[in-house]
């Protein structure tokens, strides 16, 4: 996630306006931080569903509100509807990637479960 800051937010400085690169690094750092802890609070929550959307949704709100009012706020853009439109689209790839990711990770899940190895608690038998 830092690594991703460090890199994003000069190329963002290099290719976007101030205003825009402002924005994104802001809105890109709170929304991470959040999405990490939330995540990390849900984990071991079931279903095994609930951690990623919860926490994608709830960040992606943060990250397109905290985005959409930096960038566009008192200009003539409709900087609520493109607000919302973001964060639409976010939880919608987040609902369409949960299929995939749940195919993905299931052997690695088992895996941990039989193990306890990793940081996380393993499964009681």
């Amino acid at each position: 996630m830092y690594a991703g800051f460090a890199v994003g937010v000069p190329l963002s400085a290099l290719i976007a306006p101030e205003r825009f690169a402002m924005a994104s690094a802001t809105a890109f750092l709170s929304s991470q931080l959040l999405d990490v802890w939330m995540f990390d609070k849900l984990r071991h929550t079931k279903p095994w569903w609930r951690a990623p959307l919860v926490s994608t949704t709830v960040s992606s709100g943060l990250d397109s509100g905290i985005f959409a009012t930096l960038a566009w706020y008192g200009t003539d853009m409709p900087w609520i509807t493109l607000g919302l439109g973001d964060w639409g689209a976010k939880v919608g790839l987040a609902v369409l990637s949960l299929g995939p990711f749940r195919v993905l990770t299931k052997g690695a899940v088992d895996k941990f479960d039989r193990t306890g190895r990793g940081g996380g608690q393993a499964k009681k038998r």
